[in-house]
């Protein structure tokens, strides 16, 4: 009875790890010169880059990251583009949006529907959601993805992957 116990436990442990398992791939773009340059890499769900223990940006300028392809959901398929601002060595303002495959933004669709509170049941729009992502990161300062955010049920992890990657360029 104890190895059918164990067994059930072992099974279920590795299924749950393997669940969490996906992989996309990243381009950095520089907006603030016609420098641009692409960098792909496969990555997990989770985070790949390390832990920033403090932020030491030192050119000033804005920077861009976007997913290098679109990610299917359902009918529509989205990339998810970073951008941030740098001005005094300091994060002064970040923008996360998601462009729509044939057209269209995910901010101005979600300001015009309330589908994901309607249909799926979320507590806020995408873009509020996004909002205050972005709004906690010129707040905090701080480069990694918290545990939680206040008001933030959507994921984040490949966005603060995309704000360190275009983050990179300033350092």
């Amino acid at each position: 009875m104890n190895k059918i116990l164990k067994l059930a436990l072992f099974s279920t442990v590795l299924v749950v790890a393997l669940a969490g398992c996906t992989s996309t791939s990243n381009t950095i773009e520089k907006t603030n010169e016609t420098k641009s340059t692409e960098i792909s890499e496969e990555k997990t769900k989770e985070s790949s880059l390390e832990k920033v223990d403090s932020i030491d940006i030192n050119k000033d300028g804005t920077y861009t990251s976007s997913s290098k392809g679109y990610e299917d959901f359902g009918e529509v398929q989205l990339k998810d583009i970073v951008t941030v601002e740098v001005l005094e060595g300091k994060i002064a303002s970040v923008d996360w949006n998601q462009e729509i495959k044939g057209g269209g933004d995910r901010k101005a669709i979600s300001k015009a529907s309330q589908d994901m509170v309607e249909r799926g049941g979320a507590q806020a729009p995408w873009f509020e959601q996004a909002n205050l992502v972005t709004t906690y990161v010129v707040e905090t300062q701080d480069l990694n993805a918290p545990d939680a955010i206040s008001g933030v049920t959507i994921d984040i992890v490949d966005f603060y992957d995309l704000l360190n990657t275009a983050l990179l360029e300033a350092k």
